[in-house]
């Protein structure tokens, strides 16, 4: 399967995987602050951006599945890992199994809602899709318009009318191009999509990371999340919605850099003190 993707910068690698509808370049606002220090690589996942769909159901398995098969081809064994939405549940069930990846930062992951949670998520995402869809040809013009972008583009951001039209514009072709967007997202939002691990498996820091304003998934499921990854660390970004990248590019940019340098993880009390402050 061909995979496509980007490579930014030099040294340690750390690959990003974007979200629901997205491809590499929904990282653009963080791509120049984090090459400066690594080499990213960036990739589209299968039936997104430019990567070809995989073979049979559109789950976080076979997504998973195929972004294992290309870290190997790549020689990216350990690799540190942001993922966003969808994107950062392949990224926690890349870490689930071990091994293959190093420290992972799960932006916003989807699917730890309860029942009427995903249907929120499924409708909005849903519509979203659909109407930039019936205005794809318009899109060009309405991506330059801070009243266009604040209208379809608040799902994800808490401050869609400062986000670049460039930015927009791509979001926008992406999601109407995919070829696994419906069926990625029936999946993401009925099955039972995410299994955990039991505590002190993690070998590498793991970070579950929400926006405080994420209409999509909302802040309370991060308790959820914790149950399922009771390893990780909780971080919470204020002023942000479902892509804190575009919200908050800097605190993302040095919540990850910070997180990749270090290979222990951080205590069980610090973990609960962020949950103190939720």
């Amino acid at each position: 399967m061909r995979i496509n993707h980007i490579r930014r910068g030099r040294g340690k690698p750390l690959l990003l995987i974007h979200g629901m509808g997205g491809s590499w370049r929904s990282w653009a606002p963080i791509l120049k602050m984090l090459a400066a220090e690594r080499e990213v690589i960036a990739m589209d996942l299968p039936g997104f951006g430019k990567s070809e769909p995989v073979a049979g159901e559109v789950t976080v398995t076979s997504l998973a599945n195929a972004t294992a098969a290309f870290i190997e081809a790549q020689d990216l064994e350990g690799v540190d890992v942001v993922g966003s939405s969808i994107g950062a549940n392949v990224a926690l069930e890349l870490a689930r199994r071990g091994g293959l990846v190093g420290a992972v930062i799960a932006l916003a992951p989807a699917g730890f809602g309860r029942d009427r949670q995903r249907k929120v998520y499924q409708h909005v995402m849903g519509m979203s899709n659909g109407l930039i869809r019936l205005l794809r040809k318009a899109m060009p013009f309405l991506a330059s318009k801070v009243i266009s972008r604040s209208l379809l583009f608040r799902h994800l951001s808490v401050r869609p009318s400062q986000l670049q039209p460039s930015l927009v514009l791509d979001e926008a072709r992406s999601m109407t191009a995919s070829a696994s967007f419906d069926e990625a997202l029936k999946h993401l939002s009925r099955d039972d999509i995410q299994h955990g691990v039991p505590p002190h498996v993690f070998k590498h820091p793991l970070v579950l990371a929400w926006g405080r304003q994420d209409r999509l998934c909302p802040v309370s499921q991060a308790e959820l999340a914790l149950l399922y990854f009771p390893d990780a660390r909780l971080h919470f970004f204020d002023k942000c919605g479902h892509h804190p990248h575009w919200d908050a590019p800097r605190e993302v940019a040095k919540l990850t850099l910070t997180t990749t340098r270090t290979r222990s993880l951080v205590p069980l009390a610090a973990i609960a003190a962020e949950r103190g402050g939720m």
